[in-house]
């Protein structure tokens, strides 16, 4: 354990550590296992101790960049998201890249959260939301996609999802609509052509047919919010 808080303390760029440094000669267990022997932890004390641990290579979110392509830095696994949700939170969160995921069992005691956090997901909605479907500036992140994943998380988690994340969430716009963006609580079943824009039918959008029920609960909860 005091070798991964050492490798935590160093910059992302220093040059690596060989292993003669963190392993002794004669270990014939894992080094999770030899370490968690040395501090005297059983497994899940040595995994809920590694947690906190900023030793794992990842890229500092940044909000114009795309998925692992921001500034190299070490996160620990608290704080990182999986690379599978990625497009629910790559602007808020370090990603965990995919061929470093531990094992799925292992997820919980090592802090790693799926589905990710809602305050998360809306705060990289929010940051979305600042760029238009024209001037979508991540190569390779369709927005079909990452508008379907978002619109997926919602409508598959809704115990996750509070009264005011809710609102938040009524007021992005984060649906496709055509060629352009559009707020929930603009979209409703159906409306007259002359009310467009400034509504929008559910027929109009571009989203996956099994979220457009989730999207038409929340729109019409912004309705009532103002009433």
């Amino acid at each position: 354990m005091d070798n991964l808080t050492t490798l935590a303390g160093a910059p992302a760029d220093a040059a690596p550590v060989s292993s003669e440094e963190l392993v002794d000669d004669d270990a014939a267990a894992s080094p999770a296992e030899a370490a968690a022997e040395a501090d005297g932890l059983s497994a899940p004390d040595f995994c809920t101790a590694l947690r906190g641990i900023r030793f794992v290579p990842s890229h500092a979110p940044v909000a114009s960049l795309a998925p692992h392509e921001g500034p190299p830095t070490l996160a620990s696994l608290e704080e990182c998201a999986l690379h599978t949700d990625r497009h629910l939170v790559w602007t808020v969160s370090p990603l965990l890249k995919e061929e470093w995921a531990p094992p799925r069992s292992l997820w919980a005691r090592l802090g790693l959260v799926h589905p990710p956090p809602c305050d998360r997901v809306v705060s990289h909605a929010h940051n979305l939301s600042q760029f238009t479907a024209d001037a979508w500036p991540w190569e390779g992140q369709p927005p079909e996609e990452v508008f379907g994943a978002l619109w997926l998380y919602i409508s598959q988690n809704p115990s996750l999802i509070g009264p005011e994340a809710r609102k938040r969430l009524c007021e992005l716009p984060t649906v496709l609509c055509g060629a352009a963006l559009v707020k929930p609580s603009r979209i409703f079943r159906s409306c007259f052509p002359f009310c467009q824009p400034l509504m929008q039918p559910l027929s109009a959008v571009r989203v996956p047919p099994c979220v457009a029920p989730s999207l038409v609960r929340l729109s019409a909860s912004a309705a009532l919010d103002r009433r």
